[in-house]
């Protein structure tokens, strides 16, 4: 009597106590869900989110309907009630991991389109969303169209010139011998017919604005020969308007290419012409092609291994600035795809500069190992143009400084003289197929290159910082002025 008279006690006691916990338990469960949620720009109510958050990973649902099971198996619990609790966890979580695995969410993470495109389809015009819409559809995010990044119209009389298959694989390696030299990741390019222009002729739109165009002629070869080989081998050709970059137009009839195999000769294709003029057009408009949404995703590949660095990086500076450094880097072909070291110099200056002028001059001294590799060829040693003190005290005394930012105000007659006197010393230079450079105090060089960029675009202009210690510089000549007399600035 004694025994039944405790157990009594206890479950009247002890165990009522503990029942009736058991609603504070599930009021101070809800109260830390309502202090403790964050809420995101797509949370619905608190309900909502908590039975998101429970669902969306299918492999906790199995597990806890494992656990259930064992429950059940337990001697004097309800095994019916845990069965069906295993039944309906278990089952939930196979659902929805099957589910999962057809396919990613509506909502979920996409690549960013420019980035991830693939080649588009050979011979076809691009589409845009909304196209065959009617006329009076409002203009509405269902319809609203872009430009395209990159285009390459042909006439419809070189159709049947072009392989799409060829044309696709030549494409690929170009943009990505691009991408490993620049570490800009290029769009995808689409390919059509264009009715309007003349026979043979191609043309290339960047951002649909027309930057290059070529003439193809149908069974002709463009050889990349000098004219004395071609004569030494009794090759006939024809000389044409040039229209490739550093390559003369040097037409063979096909009929002659057994001998142009026979003496080794390299002929270019319709394809091959498109791709090597392509290859050439995308490093010289690369800036274009990086945007704050290319730097986003660049950053965001970037914090999968270096996510202190990034977020450092983004404490210290806008993602617009981040942006203009990177292209003012690509815009004169030096490579981001060292992006360690790019934000490793902007948080080291990111915090006494905010001119992204400035920080990318601290980039490129960054870069110096890289920088003196490219431009020396793997040699070590750079041939070089210097300038005069003269020049570079007008240079440095043009430069103009505003609240924003500064520019450089050189006097025409000033400017005229500089070139001529440039042209008349700057020639191929360099040994070893050595590309010669320009080397110019810090301060000044990015003046300097926008003085030289149109008339020599293919001319570097280096400052000293921007060399290691050991890099050897082959002086070629000084630039001077062509007369002698007092340097004004506009």
């Amino acid at each position: 009597e004694a025994g039944e008279a405790f157990s009594l006690y206890a479950l009247l006691t002890i165990g009522d106590g503990l029942i009736s916990q058991i609603p504070a338990l599930f009021i101070s469960i809800t109260a830390g869900f309502i202090v403790t949620r964050v809420a995101s720009d797509d949370s619905e109510d608190l309900g909502s989110d908590i039975a998101k958050q429970i669902v969306a990973e299918p492999r906790a649902l199995m597990v806890t309907g494992a656990i259930m099971l064992v429950f059940a198996l337990i001697p004097g619990f309800p095994w019916m009630v845990f069965l069906v609790l295993a039944i309906l966890f278990g089952g939930g979580g196979y659902l929805a991991a099957r589910s999962r695995a057809k396919g990613p969410a509506k909502n979920g993470p996409t690549e960013m389109p420019s980035l991830a495109a693939a080649l588009a389809p050979v011979g076809t015009k691009p589409t845009f969303p909304g196209e065959d819409d009617d006329d009076k559809t409002p203009v509405t995010e269902v319809n609203f169209a872009l430009t395209v990044p990159l285009i390459v119209d042909i006439a419809a009389s070189v159709r049947n010139s072009i392989r799409p298959e060829k044309l696709d694989r030549e494409v690929a390696r170009v943009r990505r011998a691009l991408y490993f030299d620049l570490g800009v990741p290029f769009p995808g390019i689409h390919l059509r017919l264009n009715e309007n222009l003349r026979d043979g002729e191609y043309r290339v739109l960047v951002n649909e604005i027309p930057v290059a165009a070529g003439r193809a002629r149908p069974g002709y070869f463009i050889v990349r020969e000098t004219e004395a080989n071609l004569r030494m081998f009794n090759v006939p050709f024809e000389r044409g308007e040039d229209f490739l970059p550093h390559t003369p137009s040097l037409w063979v009839s096909m009929k002659h290419l057994p001998l142009l195999e026979q003496a080794g000769m390299q002929v270019m294709t319709l394809s091959s012409m498109l791709t090597f003029h392509l290859g050439h057009i995308l490093k010289q408009h690369a800036q274009e092609f990086i945007g704050v949404q290319e730097t986003m995703f660049l950053m965001n590949q970037m914090q999968k291994n270096f996510a202190e660095l990034v977020r450092e990086v983004t404490r210290l500076l806008p993602i617009t600035t981040i942006t203009d450094v990177l292209q003012r880097l690509v815009s004169e072909e030096i490579s981001i795809r060292d992006m360690r070291t790019v934000l490793e110099a902007l948080v080291t200056w990111g915090q006494r500069e905010k001119d992204p002028i400035v920080l990318a001059e601290h980039v490129r001294g960054a870069l110096s190992r890289y920088i003196t590799h490219k431009f020396s060829g793997g040699q070590n040693i750079i041939p070089a143009y210097l300038i005069s003190k003269e020049i570079e005290d007008a240079v440095r005394g043009a430069v103009r400084q505003t609240s924003g930012a500064s520019y450089l105000a050189l006097a025409p007659d000033i400017h005229r003289e500089l070139i001529s006197s440039m042209k008349s010393i700057v020639g191929t230079g360099g040994q070893q197929g050595m590309a010669p450079v320009i080397l110019a105090p810090m301060d000044i060089r990015r003046f300097m290159r926008k003085i030289v960029e149109r008339d020599f675009p293919s001319l570097a202009v280096l400052s000293y910082q921007e060399l290691t210690p050991s890099a050897n510089i082959q002086p070629l000549e000084r630039i001077k002025m062509a007369h002698q007399g007092q340097i004004t600035a506009a």
